[in-house]
C-alpha cells in the first residue's frame, strides 16, 4: 500500500453561508438570538445582566454584560472556537455559580454551543470581554466573508487586570433591529420568574409589571380543592418556534392533599386550556 504524504492531504474549507445552515434560526431570527445570549448569562451563574439596546434602528451599540463565572484565557480558546461544543459533557447539567452570587437550582440551557453565534444575527463581528481571578481578556470574533478554513476567526486583542467575574459581549447593530418594547416582552416572559436573576434593559429593571399587557387570568373551581387562580401568559409572536396564538397556563396556589384531588386539578386545568 502506498503511503500518503502530507502534500496529498487537503483540509476542508467553509463557505460564507455555513453558519446560516449550522445555526439558521439563531442567525436569522433576532428574538431567538437575543434569548440565546441571555441564556448564556443564565448558564454562567449570573444573578445580574445589564443590556444596552438601541432606542431605534440606527447603528448604535448592543451590549450584554453579566456577572457570571467568566472565563480564563484557556477556557475561552478551548470553548469558543469549537463547533458543536458539548456544554453538558464539558461542564455538566447544573449551573455553577461564582462566589458572592445568589444561587438557585438552575439547569443549563446550553447544549451544543450554537448560542455563541447569536451576535452574528445583528452584525458580522462582535467583541467578547471575559474576566475572572483578577485577569480579563478581550477577543474579537469576526464572521468569514469568503471561503476559509473556519466560518469565523477569533483574535485575542489584549489581556489586562480586572477584579470580579463576568462576561460582556458587544457589537454595533447592523441588522435585525428589535423595538425596545419587544425586547422587554421577550426577556421578561422567559427569565423574570426566577427572583435570583435580575435583568436590566437600558438601566431599567425588567419586572412582571412591565408585562401586564401579556397577562390574563381566570378563577376556576377544582373539585376537592376549591377555587384557584389561573394566570395566562400570551406568548403569541414572542418566539418563532412556538407558533401563533399560544398561551401558557400557570396555576397559582394549587395544593391538592390527595391523589384524587391532584387528578381533579390536572383535568380541570387541561379542560380550561382547551
Amino acid at each position: 500500500m502506498n503511503r500518503i504524504s502530507n502534500s496529498n492531504l487537503y483540509q476542508p474549507s467553509f463557505a460564507p453561508g455555513f453558519l446560516d445552515d449550522h445555526a439558521p434560526r439563531i442567525i436569522k431570527d433576532p428574538k431567538i438570538a437575543l434569548v440565546e445570549i441571555v441564556a448564556n448569562c443564565w448558564d454562567a451563574g449570573a444573578d445580574e445582566v445589564r443590556i444596552t439596546w438601541p432606542k431605534d434602528s440606527v447603528p448604535d451599540p448592543i451590549v450584554i454584560e453579566d456577572n457570571g463565572t467568566g472565563m480564563t484565557y484557556e477556557q475561552f480558546v478551548q470553548r469558543w472556537p469549537q463547533l458543536k461544543y458539548n456544554r453538558r459533557s464539558s461542564q455538566g447539567l447544573n449551573v455553577e455559580f461564582p462566589p458572592g452570587n445568589r444561587e438557585s437550582h438552575r439547569k443549563a440551557f446550553g447544549r451544543n454551543g450554537k448560542g455563541r453565534h447569536s451576535m452574528f444575527c445583528f452584525a458580522n463581528e462582535y467583541w467578547v470581554e471575559t474576566w475572572c481571578s483578577g485577569e480579563a481578556n478581550l477577543f474579537r470574533v469576526k464572521r468569514a466573508s469568503a471561503i476559509a478554513l473556519s466560518p469565523y476567526e477569533i483574535a485575542h486583542i489584549k489581556k489586562f487586570a480586572k477584579e470580579g467575574h463576568g462576561t460582556k459581549v458587544s457589537t454595533t447593530l447592523a441588522k435585525k433591529y428589535l423595538p425596545i418594547q419587544d425586547v422587554y416582552d421577550l426577556i421578561g416572559s422567559k427569565f423574570v420568574t426566577d427572583p435570583t436573576f435580575k435583568i436590566y434593559l437600558n438601566e431599567d429593571l425588567v419586572e412582571l409589571t412591565n408585562l401586564e399587557h401579556l397577562i390574563d387570568s381566570r378563577i376556576i373551581n377544582v373539585p376537592g380543592v376549591g377555587k384557584i387562580k389561573m394566570v395566562l401568559w400570551d406568548l403569541m409572536g414572542l418566539t418563532a418556534n412556538m407558533g401563533s396564538g399560544n398561551k401558557m397556563l400557570i396555576p397559582i396556589q394549587v395544593k391538592p392533599q390527595t391523589a384524587k384531588q391532584a387528578i381533579n386539578a390536572r383535568e380541570t386545568i387541561r379542560t380550561s386550556r382547551d
